[in-house]
């Protein structure tokens, strides 16, 4: 439309009052729509950009209530966990300072010691009993369980001259103790039952190797 109007001005004046007047009055006309359009387009964009702004103010406002709500609740479920992990050690650590207890008898430091069957399947029959008594093996961890059951077992069948696979079997549920209350890392646990597995090898190359020298 614009365009139009000033091909029409253009020629009307031109034929009226003369080329250059025209031509002024021309440029003048053109000079004004297009410092219109250039008003509305500015206009126009920047109404774009604030309705972007306001669009992404609102988006990050949303975005902010929405981490906040999520920080919370993953608060929350990060307190209950804690809370909940509180409780249970409170009803475990009496049964892990049981069983420490009750499996001294085989520490790894008695290096010397030989034990009865008659020790041994007495001590199977102690330990299975305080197991299920009272709901105690349900309070152990997963592992320590396993070396329990392990350890029972072996005493269960062992003879005098199985002392030593005994204090091992033995060593590494009281490892797996230490392990469970967070007082040895993975690396330390599994140190010390290497060491002690170590241990238990070449006192039985020891024993060995003197029983074929007598």
């Amino acid at each position: 439309m614009s365009e139009f109007l000033s091909y029409f001005f253009g020629v009307f004046l031109g034929s009226v009052v003369g080329l250059p007047a025209a031509a002024w009055l021309f440029s003048r006309l053109v000079g004004n729509l297009l410092q219109k359009d250039l008003e509305a387009f500015k206009t126009d964009q920047l109404l774009r950009m604030e309705e972007f702004k306001s669009a992404k103010t609102r988006e990050l406002e949303e975005f902010k209530a929405t981490s906040a709500r999520e920080m919370a609740r993953a608060l929350e479920a990060v307190k209950a966990e804690l809370a909940h992990d509180y409780r249970l050690i409170e009803l475990k650590l009496p049964v892990y300072r049981e069983l420490w207890e009750a499996s001294g008898y085989f520490r790894p430091s008695q290096t010397d010691r030989v034990y009865s069957a008659t020790e041994m399947s007495g001590s199977a029959a102690a330990l299975r009993d305080w197991y299920f008594r009272a709901g105690r093996g349900a309070l152990l961890g997963f592992r320590a369980k396993e070396c329990l059951l392990a350890a029972i077992g072996l005493l269960a069948q062992a003879s005098p001259r199985d002392s030593a696979a005994v204090r091992l079997a033995f060593s590494e549920l009281r490892t797996q103790l230490m392990h469970d209350l967070r007082l040895y890392d993975d690396a330390e646990a599994a140190r010390q039952i290497d060491h002690q597995g170590r241990i238990a090898e070449l006192r039985r190359r020891a024993v060995e190797q003197s029983r074929v020298s007598a």
